[in-house]
């Protein structure tokens, strides 16, 4: 399941997401509409964006999860 999302990708009209941090880092790239990296820790949360093209790459050993809403 973590290959999907190494590699750009959106999710659907309406829906949101959180990406939520356990351990470790994530870079996680906003692809549009400029590009944006942001690092991810368990102090900071991600936000995504419906219908954004965005993807993540762990920096190291990383335990996360990711909360959608509608």
């Amino acid at each position: 399941m973590l290959n999907g999302l190494l590699k750009a990708h959106q999710i659907k009209e309406g829906v949101w997401g959180k990406i939520v941090i356990l351990q470790g880092r994530l870079q996680y790239t906003i692809n549009e509409p400029e590009r944006e990296v942001v690092i991810l820790d368990k102090n900071n949360f991600g936000l995504v964006e419906p219908k954004i093209f965005h993807e993540i790459k762990p920096l190291g050993k990383v335990r996360f999860y990711v909360e959608f809403y509608q």
